[in-house]
């Protein structure tokens, strides 16, 4: 039997929901953020915050998007600035809210009337950073090197142990190269929208993903923590044995996967597993996830940190489900894309808002 799954929600604002559900709730209201994204990186002194207001509806228990009414803003705990009503398409808007440099909390307050009085309704906290060190540092490419022999044996050799059928040789074969297909196609997924593109070879500029045998079965992949980029010529390094050590012992019994699986299923399972660690190493040379309140609030050698969303109102960590979650944090169905470790429910790993926020900032 698997162990029940025990790690944390990865989402307060999805623990919340459910709250909200589970009690009556009569003419209640909230105000949403629709732009920009909340808990994200941002260069500039100023920003215009627009947003929505949502009733919930007590005779169909659903939310109403986009009633009229009004909505302010503060900055920090300081004065809430002026109540400003809904316009066109019921949305309220704040252009040019001025922002401190470094971390901006930012929250409000909705209001709108009705037959029997004025309904009042929260803007929950939201993250706005302010960083002035921050500029674009043109595209980065990115080789994948699999030139090392005995690497297709690795991943053979985790298809063979991890389901029932038996393969045949070219089916092996055929298993690897779809492998590396998915792998390739995660990575470019991950770093949709920035300048992160892979190439066909290495060279001055480039970075080289070296995908090497290795024989532990803990260090996943290494790669140098290079906040802004500064270095564009780097070596990022993934052990292969670890993945087949790994798969081989906790495959099975600690995810929703089945010997009985298809082989195109185990395909994307490895290419995800792989693939999540080749976008997560990358992401270090990048400068994800900077150690340090002045840097990107990183902790644990560069990884999202647990202990920021605790004392923030931030969601960056998810057990593995963010790219750049610490790897002895990260469970092994969420590397290999599934919610949890009991049933087969996708969920791909991705970096989150504010890792990709970052991203788009230096390499737009």
């Amino acid at each position: 039997m698997r162990a029940p799954f025990s790690a944390r929600p990865a989402s307060r604002k999805w623990v919340m929901g459910l709250a909200l559900v589970a009690i009556p709730l009569f003419g209640f209201d909230r105000g949403c953020v629709t732009e920009p994204q909340t808990d994200i990186l941002v260069t500039t002194a100023t920003k215009t915050i627009r947003g929505n207001i949502g009733r919930y509806d007590d005779s169909t228990l659903v939310w109403q998007e986009n009633v009229a009414g009004s909505a302010r803003l503060r900055v920090n705990g300081g004065a809430f600035l002026p109540w400003t009503a809904t316009g066109s398409g019921n949305l309220w808007e704040f252009p040019n809210v001025a922002l401190s440099l470094g971390v901006n909390v930012l929250d409000g307050e909705t209001k709108r009337s009705t037959g029997s009085g004025t309904v009042n309704g929260p803007i929950d906290d939201f993250i706005l950073e302010r960083k002035n060190d921050l500029f674009a540092n043109g595209s980065q490419p990115v080789f994948l090197d699999w030139s090392t022999a005995g690497l297709d044996a690795e991943i053979k050799a985790i298809a063979t142990s991890t389901l029932s059928t038996p393969l045949t040789p070219a089916q092996q074969a055929a298993f690897v190269a779809d492998v590396k297909t998915g792998i390739r196609n995660f990575f470019t997924n991950a770093y949709a929208n920035v300048a992160v593109t892979l190439v066909e070879a290495p060279g001055t500029g480039v970075h080289t993903v070296k995908f090497l045998v290795g024989t532990g079965c803990n260090l996943f992949g290494e790669s140098p923590g290079d906040y802004k980029n500064t270095n564009k010529t780097q070596t990022t390094k993934i052990y292969l044995h670890t993945f087949r050590c790994v798969m081989e012992d906790r495959l099975i019994s600690t995810t929703p996967a089945e010997l009985t699986d298809s082989v195109a299923t185990r395909v994307e399972d490895v290419s995800t597993a792989i693939g999540r660690t080749v976008a997560h190493e990358v992401g270090h040379s990048l400068g994800l996830t900077a150690d340090g309140e002045a840097y990107l609030h990183g902790c644990e050698g560069f990884h999202n940190c647990e202990a920021y969303d605790d004392a923030h109102p931030a969601d960056r960590f998810d057990v593995g489900h963010h790219i750049m979650d610490a790897g002895p944090k990260s469970e092994l169905f969420a590397r290999i894309g599934q919610s949890n470790p009991n049933t087969r429910s996708k969920k791909t790993p991705y970096f989150e808002k504010y890792g990709k926020s970052y991203l788009q900032i230096i390499h737009p």
